[in-house]
């Protein structure tokens, strides 16, 4: 929707369509790609179906659910997973960028099924593993990240949860998960994970605060920035004003 509105400028009317095109095109296959019903994980948080993290085929997901990825980072073996069982924070992506509502069902249903998957309460506050069965951090002993390991909590993650919820108009959530975003940081540096299992001191690994990962991370830095923009105008200010008029208004 960008690059259509930019090419009109221009006078570029007939690539414009064509993108405008594509992006529609796109958009109204969304579900068919990524929203998977039916599955024992819906089941078990009684919800309609949730959106998946990746479907590689390109086809409708429900006909390729129980197809089988292989996630890195695990023994030999260990990563070969269903497309249904590998549930991501990603979908929120979907509002962050103007093409589903806060209060979609597909998406609040995706919500449940996000918290009940990748949720940790840490002593700061909430914060979320990026994916199920991520295996990018530490083992579960603490050693270094050398090829195997577990996927822990991300404080970026906290700050697009919080943009989740000024989008959904909840500015009193937000506004506490900026302070949990805070909370993660060390000397006003944030880190790439925090560690979310029990203290190992003498690898100086403590609940809630920086794990060996990348700091600063400056994606992390940047979302920071931007949720303290956000919730001083009480809006996602880097919300892609095209898409949104397209798709929500």
């Amino acid at each position: 929707m960008s690059a259509a509105e930019l090419l009109e400028r221009e006078g570029e009317d007939s690539l414009a369509r064509r993108c405008r095109k594509t992006a529609d095109d796109w958009n109204a296959q969304i579900e068919a790609w990524t929203f998977v019903e039916d599955t024992d994980t819906a089941r078990r948080y009684g919800v309609r179906g949730y959106y998946v993290r990746v479907n590689p085929s390109m086809g409708p997901v429900q006909a390729v659910k129980d197809q089988c990825v292989n996630i890195k980072h695990h023994p030999e073996g260990d990563g070969v997973k269903a497309v249904n069982e590998i549930i991501s924070v990603d979908a929120l992506a979907l509002v962050r960028f103007g093409l589903r509502r806060a209060d979609d069902p597909r998406i609040l249903d995706t919500l449940r099924v996000i918290d009940g998957e990748l949720r940790r309460d840490l002593p700061g506050g909430p914060s979320w593993r990026r994916y199920t069965f991520d295996g990018y951090g530490e083992n579960e002993s603490g050693e270094p990240f050398e090829h195997i390991g577990i996927g822990r909590c991300w404080p970026l993650l906290t700050g697009e949860r919080a943009h989740y919820e000024i989008a959904a108009g909840h500015f009193g959530k937000a506004k506490a998960l900026f302070r949990t975003m805070e909370s993660f940081s060390h000397n006003g540096l944030f880190p790439e994970q925090v560690w979310d299992a029990d203290d190992i001191p003498d690898k100086g690994l403590f609940h809630g605060l920086y794990t060996g990962s990348a700091m600063p991370l400056t994606w992390a830095q940047a979302e920071y920035i931007k949720l303290a923009v956000s919730l001083r105008q009480r809006r996602v200010f880097d919300l892609p004003s095209a898409a949104a008029r397209r798709y929500l208004k």
